[in-house]
């Protein structure tokens, strides 16, 4: 039995919760959690410096670390953030995060929501635009958590591409 189970069944589940509060690390913070959607192509994860909780400072070096995670690891060369504006206000860097991406050799598209939950129509039509203008590089979609937008997002790009008929014309033609 793995030590977070043991420590459950002797002090009960709600100290667990707060042990694991406790386990998030600098180190932790700069890992990339990232996945494939479509291996070399396709990719979704969490923001830099996500540790599970709200409202974390996110320094430099953080970012730096989980940038250079990306670039090494998964080639990724295009990233589309979707935040709320006060999510930026966590970045210790300079010119801003979407800035400091670009500076970084990433083209970025940043895609404002006010809402977790809630993703219009038109919301999801600029993911899917900015996924095109994106396509010819491995391309990196996140939010904060990585899994509610970006999962919507990562549905709603799926469902284009699986509607997208293999004809004879090249991949950024059909993309159209």
């Amino acid at each position: 039995m793995g030590a977070r189970r043991q420590y459950a069944d002797t002090h009960g589940a709600g100290q667990v919760a707060e042990s694991r509060r406790r386990t998030y690390t600098p180190a932790h913070m700069a890992k990339a959690t990232i996945r494939w959607v479509i291996k070399d192509r396709f990719a979704r994860g969490a923001r830099p410096g996500f540790s599970g909780r709200r409202a974390v400072q996110v320094s430099q070096s953080t970012v730096d670390a989980w940038l250079r995670r990306v670039k090494t690891r998964y080639g990724i060369r295009s990233i589309i953030t979707i935040f709320d504006e006060n999510h930026l206000r966590f970045y210790s860097v300079p010119g801003g995060l979407i800035s400091y991406y670009r500076n970084c050799g990433f083209k970025v598209e940043f895609i404002r929501v006010r809402s977790r939950h809630l993703f219009s129509d038109a919301q999801l039509r600029k993911v899917w635009l900015a996924y095109k203008r994106s396509a010819n590089a491995p391309v990196l979609v996140h939010c904060s958590a990585g899994r509610v937008r970006t999962g919507k997002d990562v549905t709603h790009i799926r469902r284009k591409l699986a509607a997208i008929r293999p004809s004879s014309h090249s991949a950024k033609t059909r993309l159209r």
